[in-house]
C-alpha cells in the first residue's frame, strides 16, 4: 500500500512539473494573438489582401499607400 501511495505522489509531482515548464515557455506579447476584427479572425486571419475594412491596416500596412 505505501508503494502505490509513492508512486501515485510521484505521478502527480512529475504532472505538476511538466505543468510547470509548458507554461514558462508561453510569450511575453500575448497580447499580439488577438485579432482586432471577427472577420478575420473569422477567415482563419487570411486577411492580407482586403483593403474594404477597418481593420485592414492592421493586417497589410503597406496598403496604405492604395487607400482613399
Amino acid at each position: 500500500m505505501r508503494q502505490l501511495g509513492l508512486a501515485v505522489l510521484a505521478g502527480l509531482l512529475a504532472v505538476a512539473f511538466a505543468h510547470g515548464e509548458v507554461a514558462a515557455q508561453t510569450s511575453g506579447a500575448q497580447s499580439l494573438n488577438i485579432t482586432p476584427g471577427a472577420r478575420a479572425d473569422g477567415m482563419g486571419r487570411a486577411f492580407v489582401a482586403l483593403p474594404d475594412d477597418a481593420t485592414a491596416n492592421w493586417w497589410n500596412p503597406a496598403a496604405l499607400a492604395w487607400r482613399s
